[in-house]
């Protein structure tokens, strides 16, 4: 079993709100140009959307997390890049550099990958029936299908430890 630790700052009902957005994860073989598969799905698609490696994704509880530390940085003007994608794409990958951050967890061509969509939830429903219609042999996924792999707790600490960085990058002095 994993624990997560919430610092105090980020608890109570920021967590609410973040928690009453929908969460809808698509599992797809990627084509041989993934990077135009999510340009054409951002296309038609007014909630974040993000694809990656299914390979990265140690559980749904994970992507929960993750997703609620890049709109809590987001909210507090401290993303790790200038959007809420790539934000999320170095968390899970636990890195502050995008080029790596692609390597270690971009959707590969031909390989198994995840696409997910946060946002409101009719957004969300829309957004993921539109891109039904442009991944091939796309099916939505169920949360709990993501088996644990016990990597969860790491790679939300590093994710939180990123983000900590950044933030003594900033500071004066």
């Amino acid at each position: 079993m994993s624990w997560f630790f919430f610092p105090s700052s980020m608890g109570g009902r920021r967590l609410m709100e973040v928690s009453n957005r929908k969460i809808s994860v698509l599992s797809y073989l990627a084509s041989e140009n993934p990077k135009d598969e999510l340009v054409k799905v951002r296309r038609h698609s007014s909630s974040f959307v993000q694809s990656f490696d299914a390979a990265a994704l140690p559980d749904g509880n994970t992507l929960k997390i993750l997703l609620y530390q890049t709109e809590e940085a987001s909210i507090r003007g401290q993303l790790l890049a200038r959007s809420k994608e790539v934000d999320f794409l170095l968390r899970l990958a636990g890195s502050d550099q995008i080029r790596k951050a692609m390597e270690l967890v971009g959707a590969k061509p031909g390989k198994p990958s995840m696409m997910v969509f946060y946002g409101g939830s009719r957004e969300v429903s829309v957004d993921t029936r539109k891109a039904l219609s442009v991944l091939r042999n796309a099916k939505i996924f169920n949360m709990s299908q993501i088996t644990d792999s016990g990597q969860g707790a790491s790679k939300v600490e590093v994710s939180a430890l990123l983000g900590l960085r950044k933030l003594r990058r900033r500071a004066p002095g």
